[in-house]
């Protein structure tokens, strides 16, 4: 009677490379740790009405992002707490732009196994 151990299972390098990769993009994520080494300026302007902060992210490769927070009466208007928002806007802009660049370099990675 054959044990189950006596049985071979045989992959090819390809075949093996891409479970490889496919088990790596489990842990593959953009991070805040990303998206803060991405980022290598900031600039914050209320704009003439008082309602509205934008922030504007400049990120490693020259790319802005930019996030905006309003609020309905300019005399409530809390600058500290409109430049979080707006950042936090802002962010999330660049974090889009981090998974495309992830995933555009994880489809070159998967493009350059060998084939078997």
């Amino acid at each position: 009677m054959s044990d189950h151990n006596d049985i071979m299972f045989f992959q090819s390098a390809h075949d093996k490379a891409e479970n490889a990769l496919i088990a790596s993009l489990s842990a593959v994520c953009v991070t805040i740790g990303d998206v803060e080494r991405a980022i290598v300026a900031e600039t914050y302007t209320r704009l003439p009405s008082g309602k509205v902060m934008i922030c504007e992210l400049t990120m490693d490769n020259g790319h802005t992002e930019w996030g905006a927070a309003a609020v309905v009466n300019p005399a409530s208007f809390n600058e500290p707490e409109g430049c979080r928002i707006a950042r936090l806007a802002a962010e999330a802009k660049v974090r889009e732009k981090l998974g495309f660049r992830l995933q555009e370099m994880l489809h070159r990675e998967r493009d350059a196994l060998p084939l078997s």
